[in-house]
């Protein structure tokens, strides 16, 4: 994606694929990233620069709003890792995009000083979601978690804000000449902790989102797909060198 200004979009969907296992972070308003960085840059390099590549969200003013970032597993609880991996590349990818080519970069910008400061700015949550009951299925829920969240991304974002949040720490060890030392607390915060059985219920129905039955139909519908595919590859290679054979399918 080093050609493309991923600020121009509001939302971003990132696939993970780590020692065999699948997640999904969705990181959403990535186009208020500005809203960040503008205050600076405008007071301290009297720089008044225009975003013309950006729509912000509905048209409405969005001074007030921030990039967030999901984080879906369908085996693992947490993985802090992950999210500050993705929740440092927006800074540095921005000071790419946006402030090199002003001349805003080291010593007279400090980023690691700024990420320090204005990290928390991101909201960061951890929706209760699907599980598998088993260890190779981390695919299939990763298809479905995308799936349905392209559906009715308002559904996912009401019900995802209100499930667990993940509470943002600096690591004790953080340096000014280090980049990689903003780490997310182990510890996950309730949003609210004496939610009846009822309330629970409602506020997290992303952990209902979908069943096993939809889970099998998905697994099958790949089995099939690919042993229709398959089939149809044996085929092309009997017919090699007919071209007509070809015309007949919409390739």
């Amino acid at each position: 994606i080093t050609k493309i200004n991923i600020f121009t979009f509001k939302t971003m969907l990132i696939p993970i694929c780590e020692k065999n296992h699948w997640s999904l972070i969705i990181v959403n308003n990535v186009n208020t990233m500005h809203n960040i960085f503008d205050f600076i840059i405008r007071t301290k390099f009297n720089i008044n620069y225009v975003y013309e590549d950006i729509e912000y969200c509905d048209g409405n003013s969005s001074a007030e709003i921030y990039p967030e970032i999901y984080y879906l597993d369908s085996y693992f609880s947490n993985d802090q890792r992950r999210i500050n991996i993705i929740l440092k590349y927006l800074f540095y990818e921005y000071q790419k995009v946006y402030l090199l080519k002003y001349g805003i970069s080291y010593p007279t910008f400090n980023l690691t000083n700024f990420i320090f400061r204005n990290y928390q700015k991101i909201q960061c949550y951890r929706p209760e979601v699907p599980k598998q009951n088993n260890k190779y299925d981390c695919g299939i829920f990763i298809l479905l978690y995308t799936e349905l969240f392209l559906f009715d991304p308002d559904f996912f974002f009401k019900y995802a804000r209100n499930s667990n949040q993940l509470g943002l720490i600096a690591n004790n060890n953080f340096n000014k000449e280090e980049n990689n030392n903003v780490f997310i607390n182990n510890n996950i915060n309730h949003l609210d902790t004496n939610m009846n059985e009822d309330n629970d219920l409602k506020d997290n129905l992303l952990r209902f989102w979908f069943n096993n039955s939809l889970v099998n139909s998905k697994r099958k519908n790949i089995q099939t797909l690919i042993l229709d595919l398959s089939n149809l590859q044996m085929k092309y290679e009997q017919y090699d060198d007919n071209e007509d054979y070809y015309d007949e399918y919409d390739i």
